[in-house]
């Protein structure tokens, strides 16, 4: 009789134990890595820090708020299955939304939605031809999408795309 409770007990630890191995190995494998995602990303190129305001007027009228430093830049949306300009239309690319960039408490530019291709001469956050696409991340297989922020930008006061 005691032999059978040694090997049940036996048994138990031996089963804890496996089951404590598989379930770390489990983690560990299946965490993504930092550039094993899609993302959206601005880029400050100015001498001044920016504060973007992106406000999803379906959801609410206030809005994201992301402080971009002087040559800098931000990661606004990350995605696993959706790319490109996909992601923005998915997060930020309703016609009902709007991104403004302050300066010192100063609106400068507001742009609003929907994502469209417009002229090349019309660089803005809702013209696809403003934005550059590339490969990056985890060997190349992710899409990054960057939209640059210009001086010239910031020198038309409070532009708006026609909706």
């Amino acid at each position: 009789m005691e032999k059978k409770t040694k090997t049940k007990t036996f048994l138990l630890f031996t089963g804890i134990k496996l089951l404590f191995t598989l379930l770390f190995l489990l983690n560990s494998s299946c965490k993504r890595e930092e550039d094993a995602w899609n993302e959206v990303r601005v880029i400050n190129s100015t001498n001044d820090t920016l504060v973007l305001n992106l406000t999803k007027k379906y959801i609410s009228d206030f809005g994201d708020k992301y402080v971009l430093h002087s040559n800098s830049e931000c990661l606004m949306a990350r995605a696993l299955y959706t790319s490109g300009f996909g992601i923005i239309e998915d997060n930020f690319g309703d016609i009902r939304d709007t991104i403004e960039i302050y300066r010192n408490d100063s609106l400068l530019v507001k742009w609003g939605g929907p994502l469209q291709s417009l002229p090349d001469s019309n660089h803005n956050f809702y013209n696809k031809k403003s934005w550059t696409i590339y490969q990056g991340g985890n060997n190349n297989k992710y899409e990054i999408i960057e939209f640059t922020i210009y001086e010239s930008d910031l020198e038309l006061k409070k532009q708006t795309t026609k909706r």
